[in-house]
């Protein structure tokens, strides 16, 4: 507040004018324009067409809560006023093949809202109970297996799975599943589905369940090694092994055999698991609940667990993890998001960032590393492409990496007619080399075979691509890296 009694001097008064100006002078350079269309007209999905038209490399446009908001190229921000969501409440986030997302909402109560949506960066195509095989708009769950299909769970009507074509039901009626309510599904690399069933108000009986496509199992405390009738998160290792969470109980299964983690046999705490992620190395990364949670770390040998006491974790009760291709962790809980390096933690909440809400359901992570955030209010994109091409920089990193394959810049770069990307793989597998806007989305196939151990050159000539900057991904079995090139 001014104080009345403050005289300013004359070089204050001047120094006071230049700032005004300054200030003045760089307000048109803020403003932007942004255009949204709505087109429904050729299908009875619910489609929403996105134009955003923004020009120059500084901008800066933002929304309020409710809208559409942007800083600096970095955040999106999306709700049911400015997209094709029919809810806010966003529970599950899953890729396709073309890095396409497809996003589960609904609410606990149930209603007319929610459904499938599917988002491929520029139109919005909502599935619900009036215009496709679902038979609920409650999706809690989503997973896309190697074939495209989409996994689906839903609070109180079971699975559906759907191939774009046709839709598939599944329930306690034609199926093995206990109960209706399917709260987590992880896809092997054998592309069996594991479903987790929780118990309590929605789910009289819970427990784990396996779909191979033609034959179910159903895992109880009665027929196996589970330990309770509750499965509350899923994962799976690159040994084909599943992880759940079961109450206070983590369980390792390798299709045989079930080892139980606990308070009693281990340094896993007596702490009900909600969410589990497994790293690069094969680290098991839980979020545990309530304000005595925590994040816990194990890698088959070591334990540890971070708590806002013994750490910079800013919060215990921890809800989603996901992991990114740089090994980071990123956290969601109901006090907001975090993201842990290794050494440094960062938080992201509604007061210095644009999410919606601080309450997360979700995370998941895209090939350029774009961090996908569900939260009750909306769904919000953080832009971190260039985080995960500065981290190659790092040496350790690097030699992870670098195991399998190596990708190296483009040359030359930038360039306006061609360019030559090498890489480098030193075991047989199949090789993928795609190139992507700066959207995320694919914009050219470069390389999709089996190939054998040696370095190889391709030649990129773009065709009526327009200048700016895209990023191309290599993937060799697990190994995956990105980097970046400008077209002039």
């Amino acid at each position: 507040m001014k104080n009345p009694n403050l005289s300013l001097n004359l070089f204050n008064r001047k120094f006071f004018l230049i700032l005004m100006v300054g200030i003045l002078f760089q307000l048109p350079m803020i403003a932007q324009n942004h255009e949204w269309k709505n087109d429904t007209s050729e299908s009875n999905i619910n489609i929403y067409l996105e134009n955003a038209k923004v020009g120059g490399h500084a901008n800066k446009w933002t929304g309020s809560k409710s809208g559409l908001a942007k800083y600096d190229e970095t955040w999106e921000v999306y709700d049911t006023t400015n997209s094709g969501l029919t809810s806010n409440s966003i529970n599950g986030i899953a890729f396709d093949k073309e890095g396409i997302a497809f996003i589960g909402t609904g609410e606990y109560h149930g209603g007319s809202t929610g459904g499938l949506t599917k988002f491929d960066g520029t139109l919005w195509t909502t599935y619900n109970t009036e215009n496709s095989g679902l038979r609920e708009n409650a999706v809690f769950s989503v997973a896309i297996d190697s074939s495209n299909k989409k996994w689906i769970g839903t609070l109180h009507e079971g699975l559906f799975i759907y191939n774009d074509t046709v839709w598939e039901v599944y329930n306690g009626l034609n199926s093995s599943l206990p109960s209706g309510f399917i709260n987590s599904i992880s896809i092997d690399s054998d592309q069996n589905g594991w479903l987790g069933i929780p118990y309590g108000n929605f789910s009289l009986n819970g427990g784990l369940v396996k779909y191979d496509g033609s034959s179910w199992n159903y895992y109880n405390d009665e027929n196996s090694e589970l330990p309770f009738n509750e499965v509350s998160a899923l994962a799976i290792d690159n040994h084909n092994h599943v992880w759940v969470g079961c109450g206070q109980n983590l369980v390792e299964f390798d299709g045989t055999n079930m080892t139980v983690f606990n308070s009693q046999n281990s340094q896993m705490p007596n702490a009900y698991i909600n969410a589990i992620a497994i790293d690069n190395e094969g680290a098991k990364w839980i979020g545990l609940y309530g304000v005595d949670g925590g994040l816990l770390y194990f890698n088959g040998a070591e334990w540890k667990l971070y708590k806002t006491y013994n750490s910079k974790i800013p919060f215990n009760h921890i809800q989603c993890i996901a992991i990114g291709a740089n090994g980071h962790v990123w956290i969601g809980s109901n006090v907001g998001l975090a993201k842990f390096d290794g050494e440094h933690w960062e938080l992201f909440d509604t007061s210095n960032s644009e999410l919606p809400s601080n309450e997360i359901n979700t995370i998941a992570i895209d090939s350029l590393n774009n961090i996908w955030i569900g939260t009750i209010a909306g769904l919000a994109i953080l832009d971190k492409k260039d985080e995960l091409v500065t981290s190659v920089e790092n040496a350790e990193l690097a030699r992870r990496k670098h195991t399998h394959a190596e990708l190296f810049q483009n040359y030359p770069n930038p360039f306006n007619y061609s360019t030559t990307i090498n890489y480098t793989i030193n075991k047989t597998d199949k090789v993928v080399l795609k190139v992507y806007n700066y959207l995320g989305q694919e914009v050219d196939i470069l390389v999709n075979a089996f190939q054998t151990i040696g370095d190889y050159e391709i030649s990129w000539k773009p065709n009526k691509l327009s200048s700016g900057i895209y990023f191309y991904t290599l993937q060799v079995g697990e190994f995956m890296d990105t980097k970046k090139l400008t077209l002039e």
